[in-house]
């Protein structure tokens, strides 16, 4: 057999027994943790839309910035 061949049976075996312990429990936590969820009122105000209209002008004017040449050494 090539080394390619080896080399997808291993990862291919891998891949089985990562689903066959996740299918079992064995390898995830049994309360699974779930991110918060965020929402303008969770945020306490602190990113309003001139915050961030302004963040965006200032990545736009980034962007739009005239690149320098290089220079010659």
């Amino acid at each position: 057999m090539s080394a390619e061949i080896m080399q997808l049976i291993f990862y291919g075996g891998f891949t089985v027994l990562g689903w066959w312990l996740r299918h079992k429990g064995l390898a995830a936590p049994t309360n699974p943790i779930t991110p918060p969820v965020i929402t303008p009122a969770s945020t306490s105000g602190h990113v309003t839309e001139a915050t961030l209209l302004q963040v965006l002008e200032s990545l736009l004017a980034k962007l739009n910035a005239a690149p320098t040449p290089p220079s010659k050494s």
